[in-house]
């Protein structure tokens, strides 16, 4: 039995909670930043799922299930894959639930567009590369991508954030993933996609994501020739980089992916006759460029969510500077890329099921999982109030703000209106005094009781539909009115000999400026149960008793004392006022410290992203001796200055 602990900003170690039935076997940490950790639990079985955590790190809940992952060459190899340069976007392999015990070749590949909170299968394209339809309909029918646990694993799902939107990776339409792959790119960060090339290929882009370069995959055959596109893979152009055919292992650029400089490194390995011997050939093709490019030939980009066919993307949209795809124009070494974004209204896209809770389907609520013990904040008898959820949380990383957030986030609930705010997600409380008589009883021996019951917390009522657990967008939303109010309720009973006499029940108020009091009134001339219940209003201390008593009007004593307390009232209103507006200025500061807070996290991220340091030029040679062969430009005219150079 393992655990797992968390330290957030150099805190104290915390026990994390993740809801899981059983034991914990193993944790891998996937991903994690300042807003979210991204972990894989090995569940008894082998079985491996994802669970995304809340701001804190400390609250964990379930993404999918059923993730593929395998010990490979001595590591943990994970089917999951971040998109760069698109924020929000995963994706993922996983086992079909039916056949996951038997590991099958059933997996398959989702996609998320908002860290997971949502999964869906992957559009297939419509025609393949020679334009002939392929009869694919989801859901039945998906694309599927080659991972990290693949036979095709050293491509993987490749983006970089240097060109935000492309996604390039090798992959096969049907039900589920096989052995087949061909390469499919992606122009819009996932959301369609397009067959690019036949067979395997190794990949990398250059100029700012304007140049694509492309040779045979060592599981092909040997080859002299690479492909190169400058229109992001709508049309390919061959050129031999060398005079005889090798084994291309990869194609490497600088990191940042600023030049036109290209190297391929292989060998012919295949030949058992001679020695291997490595040779790298590096490719200029600032030759292919027309011209460098203006102003007119860029537009603006912004990611979408296609569930909710919106550009906000975790509260957030982007607007990305990107150059036209039909234009074969230079970006250059000194590109900079611009873009901009704004802060969204939250809207139910923007919340997942919070620690404890969770969804039927990917469209269900979120109810309560009655798996997961959620800890009694009321338990040590000594709590009067505690923060419950409403079942559900901001994604990690969404920074959306106003809107429908009310709605969803947590509120401040009072222990002693439920002693068990574990078990829903609403708490009830009710500010209605009650009084109650008994009729006359008759006993020998006198005996009496008394029951207090008192809060000085404001409480928070709660107004709800009959289907609490529907969805939050509809109108049977819950409700919660913050009310300021503390209620007091005393009650008392006495018997005494046998005794006949009739009962009644009278009203009286008075007012306090000093404190607030209950009161038990019992008439010395019956012998009836009588039973009061008085509250006081927080801040006016205004007391409202009711008694069962004689059937009269108010005494010359009650007079004297709303006479006597006009005063108070008043000073005590005016000091409520002044209180309340210093409570306000307070809690506005603090929600637009956190406003800002989070506006400048979310644009330092970017700005890291899309302005960060070129790196020095990666310069490397072509690896030559006396006995092996030299490289060499393909036959043809010396002075074409269109064609790619070797360097």
């Amino acid at each position: 039995m393992v655990a797992l602990y968390v330290s957030d900003r150099r805190g104290p170690l915390q026990k994390a909670h993740i809801p899981i039935p059983g034991g914990h076997e193993r944790y891998l940490v996937s991903h994690i930043d300042d807003m979210q950790a991204l972990v894989i639990v090995e569940h008894a079985g082998g079985f491996y799922n994802l669970y995304l955590s809340d701001e804190s790190g400390l609250y964990f809940s379930l993404s999918l299930n059923d993730i593929v992952i395998e010990a490979l060459y001595g590591r943990w190899q994970i089917d999951l894959e971040l998109i760069q340069g698109v924020n929000g976007t995963l994706i993922a392999n996983q086992y079909a639930r039916e056949d996951a015990a038997s590991r099958a070749s059933t997996r398959r590949t989702v996609i998320s567009y908002d860290n997971g909170a949502f999964w869906s299968g992957i559009l297939p394209p419509d025609e393949d590369l020679n334009g002939v339809p392929i009869n694919c309909e989801p859901p039945n029918c998906t694309l599927h991508l080659q991972m990290d646990t693949s036979y095709y694993a050293r491509l993987g799902v490749y983006s970089t954030e240097s060109a935000p939107g492309i996604i390039v990776a090798h992959g096969n339409t049907g039900e589920t993933l096989n052995s087949l792959p061909d390469l499919y790119i992606s122009r819009d960060g996932g959301i369609t996609w397009e067959q690019t090339l036949a067979g395997s290929w190794g990949v990398n882009l250059a100029d700012h994501g304007g140049l694509m370069v492309a040779a045979r995959d060592y599981h092909e055959e040997e080859s002299m020739e690479l492909r190169y596109s400058c229109d992001e893979g709508y049309s390919w152009t061959d050129f031999q980089f060398i005079n005889h055919s090798i084994t291309v292992f990869g194609v490497i650029t600088e990191p940042g992916h600023h030049t036109t400089v290209a190297s391929l490194y292989g060998g012919q390995w295949r030949r058992t006759s001679s020695p291997f011997e490595w040779i790298v050939v590096t490719v200029d093709f600032a030759a292919i460029f027309s011209r460098p490019c203006g102003d007119s030939d860029y537009y603006d980009w912004r990611p979408w969510d296609v569930r909710t066919e919106s550009d906000c993307v975790l509260g957030s949209s982007i607007t990305i500077e990107r150059r036209l795809p039909q234009v074969c124009c230079l970006n250059g070494r000194e590109y900079d890329r611009e873009f901009d974004f704004r802060i969204c209204q939250c809207t139910s896209e923007d919340y997942e099921c919070d620690y404890g809770y969770a969804r039927a389907d990917f469209n269900s609520p979120c109810v309560r999982d009655n798996i997961t013990i959620l800890p009694n904040p009321c338990g040590d008898g000594k709590t009067k109030t505690y923060t419950a959820s409403t079942g559900y949380r901001k994604i990690g990383g969404d920074v959306c703000v106003g809107g429908e957030e009310d709605m969803y986030k947590p509120y401040t609930a009072d222990c002693c209106e439920n002693n068990s705010p574990i078990s829903s997600t609403t708490s009830t409380s009710s500010s209605t005094s009650t009084s109650s008589s008994t009729s006359t009883r008759t006993s020998s021996t006198a005996s009496s009781s008394s029951t207090s019951s008192s809060s000085s917390n404001p409480t928070l009522t709660s107004s709800s539909s009959s289907n609490p657990t529907s969805s939050l967008s509809s109108s049977s939303v819950t409700t919660h009115t913050l009310s300021f109010s503390s209620s007091t309720t005393s009650t008392s009973s006495s018997s005494a000999s046998t005794s006949s006499t009739s009962s009644s029940s009278s009203t009286s108020t008075s007012t306090s400026s000093t404190s607030s009091s209950s009161s038990t009134s019992t008439s010395d001339t019956s012998n009836s149960r009588s039973t009061s219940t008085s509250s006081s209003t927080v801040p006016t201390s205004t007391v409202t008793a009711t008694s069962t008593a004689a059937k009269s009007g108010p005494t010359p004593e009650v007079d004297r004392q709303r006479s006597e307390g006009g005063d108070g009232d008043k000073v005590t209103a005016l000091a409520v006022l002044l209180g309340l507006a210093v409570v306000t200025t307070g809690v506005f500061l603090i929600l637009f410290f956190v406003v800002s807070t989070k506006y400048r996290r979310v644009r330092q991220k970017y700005i890291r992203v899309l302005t960060s340091a070129e790196p020095d030029l990666l310069t490397l040679k072509t690896a030559e001796d006396d006995d092996s062969p030299e490289a060499v430009a393909p036959a043809g005219d010396d002075d074409d200055d269109d064609k790619p150079l070797l360097m």
